[in-house]
């Protein structure tokens, strides 16, 4: 029988969030992106005391730095992220696998979870519509004991000891399996050997489509265009859900709540940023999925 990892998915979706949040400068929390884009309120880079002093700052945090001040101070010049590129990825509890079944033919022991076929359909139509402008894909450990999990939590290695996998690469299979951390692995149940690029290289080939050289310092232009595209995948992810969520079941009865929320719950007086980032996030917790404003 195939054991279940011994820590819930939200046990690894939360220190994997700061992980990334933490320890990557091209990887923003949409919060931090949104308050100072918008001017709602000052914003840190990281917490990360390392990587301050890494970059010149010295072992004090600075308090409400700009992220365009910072630009200069990483590695390649960049604009201040908007919502014009973005990270999604969906958080999958493994099973510890000591047989072979369903097809796969790798080593063992392995790893495998299993796709929501609905959830699924939903995921590759948001993947379509949004196409360059951002990944949307699977992570899950390499790994099943809590001891392993609380280790490499403080260590920052829960990434290193991942695998990820893109959504699109998935269709029509009903698990992925692995038994490395990393973007190899079999998906199944039609087997099927996929090598996918490392998360890192993902990243910066988005952030060189979208972004490429250029670099903001406009704050009103840069407010504008974080506007516009922040309403564009907003308009993405809720024509995606209209498109694919049928009745009867879980995600689509989820999602056809959240819609109707959408569209009768905010008055004519609110900002029509905070509706579009409150549509993406509510996307997010129906469907267990970790999001990340790359640039």
């Amino acid at each position: 029988m195939p054991d279940p990892a011994e820590f819930e998915e939200k046990e690894f979706e939360i220190p994997l969030y700061n992980e990334l949040a933490n320890g990557s400068p091209f990887l923003w929390s949409p919060g931090q992106v949104l308050e100072q884009s918008l001017g709602i309120d000052g914003a840190q880079l990281t917490y990360n005391a390392a990587l301050w002093k890494l970059l010149g700052l010295g072992q004090q945090i600075p308090q409400g730095v700009p992220f365009n001040g910072l630009a200069s101070l990483l590695r390649r010049r960049r604009l201040l992220p908007s919502f014009r590129c973005n990270l999604f990825l969906q958080i999958k509890r493994p099973y510890y696998m000591m047989n072979r079944t369903n097809g796969y033919h790798g080593s063992c022991p392995y790893y495998r979870f299993a796709l929501d076929h609905d959830q699924q359909a939903v995921l590759e139509r948001v993947a379509t519509k949004v196409a360059d402008r951002a990944f949307v894909g699977y992570i899950s450990p390499a790994f099943y004991k809590l001891t392993d999990l609380y280790n490499y939590i403080v260590t920052s290695n829960l990434v290193l000891h991942s695998t990820v996998v893109e959504v699109n690469l998935l269709t029509n299979h009903k698990h992925w399996a692995y038994d490395t951390p990393g973007t190899h692995g079999i998906a199944c149940s039609d087997p099927k050997e996929i090598n996918g690029e490392p998360l890192k290289d993902i990243i910066e080939k988005l952030i060189d489509i979208n972004y490429g050289d250029q670099l903001l310092n406009d704050n009103e232009d840069n407010k504008e265009r974080t506007n516009q595209e922040l309403k564009e995948l907003a308009a993405s992810i809720y024509e995606s859900c209209v498109e694919e969520c049928k009745p009867g079941n879980w995600i689509g009865d989820s999602t056809r709540d959240w819609l109707k929320l959408t569209e009768s719950h905010w008055d004519k007086n609110t900002p029509k940023s905070i509706i579009n980032f409150a549509t993406i996030q509510r996307f997010c917790y129906i469907n267990g999925i970790s999001w990340f404003v790359i640039g």
